[in-house]
Protein backbone atom coordinates (compact mmCIF):
# COMPACT_ATOMS: atom_id res chain seq x y z
CA UNK A 1 0.00 0.00 0.00
CA UNK A 2 2.86 2.39 0.73
CA UNK A 3 4.10 2.08 -2.84
CA UNK A 4 0.59 2.57 -4.23
CA UNK A 5 0.13 5.69 -2.10
CA UNK A 6 3.47 7.09 -3.33
CA UNK A 7 2.44 6.44 -6.92
CA UNK A 8 -0.87 8.25 -6.58
CA UNK A 9 0.74 11.13 -4.69
CA UNK A 10 3.25 11.45 -7.52
CA UNK A 11 0.47 11.37 -10.13
CA UNK A 12 -1.41 14.08 -8.22
CA UNK A 13 1.67 16.31 -8.04
CA UNK A 14 2.98 15.52 -11.55
CA UNK A 15 0.02 14.61 -13.76
CA UNK A 16 1.68 15.24 -17.14
CA UNK A 17 4.90 13.40 -16.28
CA UNK A 18 3.07 10.47 -14.69
CA UNK A 19 0.90 9.86 -17.74
CA UNK A 20 4.03 9.81 -19.92
CA UNK A 21 5.54 7.20 -17.57
CA UNK A 22 2.36 5.14 -17.96
CA UNK A 23 2.49 5.41 -21.74
CA UNK A 24 6.13 4.28 -21.85
CA UNK A 25 5.29 1.29 -19.65
CA UNK A 26 2.15 0.32 -21.59
CA UNK A 27 2.49 1.42 -25.22
CA UNK A 28 -0.82 -0.26 -26.11
CA UNK A 29 -2.65 2.44 -24.11
CA UNK A 30 -4.38 5.12 -26.19
CA UNK A 31 -2.25 8.24 -25.57
CA UNK A 32 -5.07 10.74 -26.11
CA UNK A 33 -7.40 8.92 -23.77
CA UNK A 34 -4.70 8.48 -21.13
CA UNK A 35 -3.73 12.17 -21.22
CA UNK A 36 -7.34 13.38 -21.05
CA UNK A 37 -8.12 10.87 -18.31
CA UNK A 38 -5.13 11.92 -16.21
CA UNK A 39 -5.95 15.62 -16.68
CA UNK A 40 -9.48 15.00 -15.38
CA UNK A 41 -8.67 12.41 -12.69
CA UNK A 42 -5.47 13.72 -11.10
CA UNK A 43 -7.16 16.54 -9.15
CA UNK A 44 -9.80 14.04 -7.99
CA UNK A 45 -7.55 11.18 -6.82
CA UNK A 46 -7.52 12.55 -3.31
CA UNK A 47 -10.31 15.10 -3.68
CA UNK A 48 -11.35 16.27 -0.20
CA UNK A 49 -9.86 13.35 1.77
CA UNK A 50 -7.16 14.04 4.33
CA UNK A 51 -4.92 11.55 2.51
CA UNK A 52 -5.07 9.47 -0.67
CA UNK A 53 -7.09 6.27 -0.34
CA UNK A 54 -8.98 7.27 2.77
CA UNK A 55 -12.63 6.23 2.69
CA UNK A 56 -15.44 7.33 4.94
CA UNK A 57 -18.47 5.61 6.37
CA UNK A 58 -21.02 8.18 5.19
CA UNK A 59 -20.06 7.69 1.53
CA UNK A 60 -20.27 3.90 1.89
CA UNK A 61 -23.66 4.17 3.63
CA UNK A 62 -25.11 6.32 0.86
CA UNK A 63 -23.68 4.09 -1.87
CA UNK A 64 -24.95 0.90 -0.24
CA UNK A 65 -28.43 2.41 0.18
CA UNK A 66 -28.45 3.60 -3.43
CA UNK A 67 -27.49 0.16 -4.72
CA UNK A 68 -30.10 -1.62 -2.60
CA UNK A 69 -32.87 0.93 -3.27
CA UNK A 70 -32.26 0.65 -7.02
CA UNK A 71 -32.21 -3.17 -6.90
CA UNK A 72 -28.58 -3.35 -7.98
CA UNK A 73 -27.91 -5.68 -5.05
CA UNK A 74 -30.34 -8.11 -3.47
CA UNK A 75 -29.11 -7.89 0.12
CA UNK A 76 -28.25 -4.73 2.06
CA UNK A 77 -24.55 -4.20 2.73
CA UNK A 78 -23.21 -3.35 6.17
CA UNK A 79 -21.05 -0.37 5.22
CA UNK A 80 -18.89 -0.73 8.33
CA UNK A 81 -17.73 -4.08 6.98
CA UNK A 82 -17.23 -2.86 3.42
CA UNK A 83 -13.99 -0.94 3.82
CA UNK A 84 -11.03 -0.21 6.03
CA UNK A 85 -8.43 2.52 6.23
CA UNK A 86 -6.23 0.34 8.45
CA UNK A 87 -3.76 -0.52 5.69
CA UNK A 88 -3.02 3.05 4.61
CA UNK A 89 0.39 4.28 5.70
Amino acid sequence: MAATVRGYEYAIAHPEESVEILLRASPETDPGLARRSQAWLSPRYQDDAARWGEQNLEVWQEFAEFMFDNQLIETPIDPQKAFTNDFLP
